[in-house]
């Protein structure tokens, strides 16, 4: 007996009983023409002619679009035959072959949905609709839940819409529906109260899928493998090649459910060392270790391999094998097929066809993958390089449409183009883009239903598509299905780290959408992506050959060092931030590590750290004048000013702002500032100048530094960003206005112009209604709103700003684990020195 994984069609002619009581002649004619259309257009996309079952047809095919693109075709070829009437049903599942017949589940279904179809038309199963949906030139539309007779599974059917196919009739179909189960009762409160339980169902729908997300789980494997990476024997420029051919075993021997395969950064310290089997048992705890070695010569390869027990120390298997390049994959093959036998697990049939499945038979194709995959992080950080990257990889996937990794691989790479280059495209464009790699990940996985990397994706370009879906429903739907996505690859791979990332991804962008968040979220977020970084950064010290590792570790390190942040964190997130820079200096990524150095200056200068402040942007400086990055420089130079300011040494913090805005204005004569640069800087060069002069007591002057910071903003958005071409930065633009607004009031409130105090307040109000509060901006928006309603002498506003000041500073002491940071936030820290004196006032 063989069993397998199949697409299993089953036609019948309708009407062919009636035809035959009739003319019985004609009948067995039609099946004779039946035979001669038919059988080319089935061996045409590679089906197999299994059963001739009466008038009746069994055909199966390795793939599920093969099946239905095949069952079209045939509908399209009979359509002018006269009598020749069929109907076509669909489904996915396994069979049984033995001697001539086949028989199971699978195939009862197939039979059993075929009458659903419409003359001339095609029934599908609920998993053949699953495979289409990545599909878009297929439209289906649901029929219902038939009972079928001797058939264990629920099933749901479909019919085929698109491509012509008539719809079904369930009028005109004899098999019966499971009837549904509600009363005339529940029909009569539902007419009534039609909109409350949409209502209901909807936010059912939307929100109790995030109150049931699996959590991952430990496995438990019958046996433990490490593959090593083969050693390269021919030339050094092949090591991509021989790498690929090591991690190309690893991915298959990873597709067994009760297999656990030693991940790459493991194996990765034992790269061109001498092996030392005992070590290896101790570091990996394995039962077993594979090795070799690989010779790639023109159209030659030689490859040799050994499987060591390490339980007992001795070799179980070897082979050497010396081919054409092109049977490539039946060494792989070979290899996989012997590692099943020796380990001694037991593996299903499903696991055992995926373990020897070749990823895809055009091996040009395979070849420039692997050379695309090692030369991934060497030009994602450059834009017109990492363009012409996705056209190449458009060129591969165009040579196999069905290569499962070449389309994740272009999923992820247009992952990495939006995540370096969000501002190169407008939302539409980005909406676009990142729907595209969704389907990218939704076609593969329905080609390889195991394949890692897509299942990690799907969930994260899904909770990115968030950011550029302008619906707040399509945002809900993104929501759920990223759910859904994670619970099938938490189920699978609990232990990688793309899992980890993915939730921690999920539970960081849910926790920013208050209609589906949790209290929980944060937290969640905070767990996962911590153990993401942790996992990452082990791979990334031994130098693991995992292309995606690298993007994804800026990635996951970034939305930690920002959940960190924004939950004032500030002692906890520095060691990342830290993380970040040696990370950077190490590739040579020399924007994203004055970024980082940027970073951490600012949150120093947050905890009243001013000479640390000061020394980092300092370095930010270094690096932004080595690379004639003026407006990051003169940046850094502001912000050293405010370090001067904030430090009491307010005249120094004013003589370096009035030397950079000279600079500024040179700079911008010069052409080495673009207008949006210029504007940015003028922006913050009048913020931290009125600060300074307010902390002068000069208000008139800091009344007028604010303004112009404020016109600075309208005039940087425009240039930036034409009206309503980007809500959300309208929104981050919008924000920044709200503290130059509360600290006019303040100017004209101390000035004893208390309408004009009023006045500006109000405006910052309507600022807060609208867009909210940054979460680096609130401790001082509550304090010096405070402040100004103490002017006004509105007690109560001035209550409930001090009391959220007050709890806002508590949160952000209460969280820092550094006795210096404790100490400087207390008692270096103008701001806060001011709410400690409120905190004694209100005790007294």
């Amino acid at each position: 007996m063989e069993r397998k994984l199949a697409a299993i069609v089953f036609t019948d002619i309708a009407g062919f009983t009636k035809l035959s009581s009739e003319d019985e002649r004609l009948a067995f004619s039609l099946i004779e023409k039946q035979r001669e259309v038919l059988k080319p257009i089935v061996e045409e996309f590679n089906g197999e002619w299994l059963k001739e079952i009466g008038d009746g047809l069994l055909l199966t095919f390795p793939t599920v679009s093969g099946a239905v693109e095949c069952s079209i075709k045939i509908q399209q070829e009979v359509n002018l035959i006269p009598e020749l009437n069929l109907r076509i049903g669909i489904h996915e599942g396994e069979i049984t072959v033995k001697g001539n017949d086949v028989f199971g589940d699978d195939v009862n279904i197939a039979s059993r949905i075929e009458p659903f179809a419409a003359e001339g038309g095609i029934a599908i199963s609920g998993k053949v609709q699953q495979n289409l949906l990545s599909l878009p030139e297929f439209e289906t539309k649901f029929i219902g839940r038939p009972a079928l007779k001797g058939v264990k599974q629920k099933v749901e059917v479909y019919c085929i819409t698109s491509h012509s196919l008539p719809e079904s009739d369930i009028k005109k179909v004899n098999a019966k529906l499971e009837a549904p189960k509600s009363s005339k009762t529940k029909k009569v409160i539902l007419s009534i109260t039609g909109m409350f339980f949409t209502l209901i169902g909807i936010f059912v729908w939307f929100i109790y899928p995030f109150i049931t997300l699996s959590t991952a789980q430990d496995k438990f494997y019958d046996k433990k493998i490490a593959v090593l990476y083969f050693e390269n024997r021919g030339n050094s420029e092949e090591v991509y090649y021989t790498d690929g051919l090591s991690e190309e075993l690893m991915n298959r021997l990873t597709k067994i459910e009760n297999l656990s395969v030693a991940p790459s950064f493991e194996v990765k310290r034992y790269k061109n060392m001498e092996i030392d089997l005992k070590q290896i048992y101790e570091d990996l705890s394995s039962d077993f270790v594979l090795y070799g070695n690989a010779v790639k010569a023109k159209n030659k390869i030689r490859i040799s391999v050994e499987l060591i027990d390490l339980n007992i120390m001795e070799k179980v298997w070897g082979n050497s094998y010396q081919k054409n390049n092109s049977q490539i994959f039946d060494i792989q093959d070979d290899i996989v097929e012997n590692l099943i036998s020796e380990l001694g697990i037991e593996i299903d049939d499903k696991d055992h066809l995926q373990a020897i499945s070749n990823p895809t038979d055009n091996l040009t194709a395979y070849d420039e993958l692997l050379k695309q995959k090692n030369n991934f992080y060497l030009v994602v950080k450059d834009y017109e390089a990492l363009t012409n990257f996705i056209k190449i990889n458009d060129a591969i996937i165009k040579k196999d449409p069905e290569y499962a990794d070449a389309l994740v691989f272009q999923a992820g790479t247009l992952c990495g183009y939006y995540f370096y280059y969000s501002e190169k495209h407008s939302r539409e464009e980005w909406l676009e883009i990142l729907n595209r790699a969704v389907s990218l990940t939704e076609k593969a996985v329905g080609i390889d239903a195991e394949n890692q990397l897509g299942l990690s994706l799907r969930p994260m370009i899904l909770m990115m598509l968030n950011f550029v879906t302008p619906s707040t429903s399509k945002m809900m739907l993104n929501s759920r299905k990223a759910l859904l996505a994670l619970n099938q690859l938490s189920k699978k791979y609990p232990d990688n780290y793309l899992t980890k990332y993915a939730l921690g991804n999920y539970y960081n962008i849910k926790s920013m959408a208050p209609i589906i968040a949790d209290e929980s979220d944060g937290e969640n977020a905070l767990n996962y992506l911590t153990e993401a970084c942790q996992i990452m950064k082990k791979k990334i010290d031994v130098e693991s050959n995992d292309f995606s590792l690298k993007p994804f570790y800026e990635a996951a390190m970034r939305n930690l060092t920002g959940k960190l942040t924004n939950s004032y964190m500030y002692s906890t997130v520095k060691p990342y931030i830290l993380d970040e820079i040696e990370f950077y200096k190490k590739e040579n990524n020399y924007s994203k590590l004055i970024q980082s150095l940027i970073d951490i200056g600012e949150i120093e200068l947050w905890l009243g750290n001013y000479d640390n402040s000061i020394d980092y942007y300092l370095s930010a400086q270094q690096y932004a004048n080595m690379h004639s990055l003026y407006d990051i420089d003169l940046s850094s130079n502001i912000n050293i000013a405010h370090n001067f300011v904030m430090k009491d040494k307010i005249d120094l913090g004013i003589e370096i702002l009035d030397e950079t805005y000279n600079i500024i204005q040179e700079n911008y004569k010069d052409s080495l500032l673009s207008k949006h640069d210029y504007y940015r800087l003028h922006y913050e060069y009048n913020l931290i100048s009125g600060f300074a002069n307010y902390y002068y007591k000069d208000f008139d002057s800091s009344i007028e530094n604010f303004i112009k910071s404020i016109e600075s903003i309208n005039t940087w958005i425009d240039f930036k960003y034409p009206l309503n071409e980007n809500k959300g930065a309208n929104k981050y633009h919008s924000r920044k206005k709200i503290l130059n607004n509360i600290m006019i009031a303040n100017c004209y409130g101390l000035n004893g112009k208390k309408k004009n105090a009023k006045l500006y307040i109000d405006i910052a109000i309507k600022l807060i209604e609208e867009n909210g509060i940054s979460n680096s901006d609130k401790l001082k928006v509550n304090y010096y709103l405070s402040n100004v309603y103490k002017i006004l002498k509105d007690n109560e506003n001035y209550k409930s700003n001090i009391e959220a000041a007050i709890t806002l500073y508590n949160l952000i002491l209460n969280a820092l684990t550094e006795s210096k940071d404790i100490n400087s936030f207390k008692n270096n820290v103008q701001l806060n020195k001011l709410i400690i004196s409120e905190i004694n006032k209100n005790n007294s």
